[in-house]
């Protein structure tokens, strides 16, 4: 699928739902897509079928180090913060990746 084409669904009101919140376009072919305000970030297109299984592996990427941190023993809440830092970081990289991901 072309970026235009692509464009034309983002921006078609049909393909969105709950006042522009929840973007649902089985035509895409992306994962996760720019919000209605992309300076807002990027949501899932839960008409894909891996949207379910995106938005599970961002929050694990994002939750699972700061976790284990805990069960290890480390308490210190700047690792704590450190930790989730760079894992949220990591999420916001691989959306970026996904959003550009099958298209032209």
């Amino acid at each position: 699928m072309k970026r235009e084409e692509a464009e034309r669904l983002w921006q078609d009101d049909r393909n969105w739902r709950y006042s522009r919140l929840i973007y649902f376009c089985p035509e895409d072919p992306r994962v996760v897509v720019p919000k209605n305000n992309p300076l807002f970030g990027w949501t899932c297109n839960f008409a894909h079928k891996a949207a379910l299984f995106v938005i599970f592996l961002f929050f694990a990427i994002a939750v699972l180090p700061t976790f284990f941190l805990i069960l290890a023993g480390i308490t210190a809440l700047s690792i704590l913060i450190g930790g989730l830092s760079f894992s949220v970081l990591a999420v916001i990289a691989l959306a970026r990746a996904f959003a550009s991901r099958g298209l032209e």
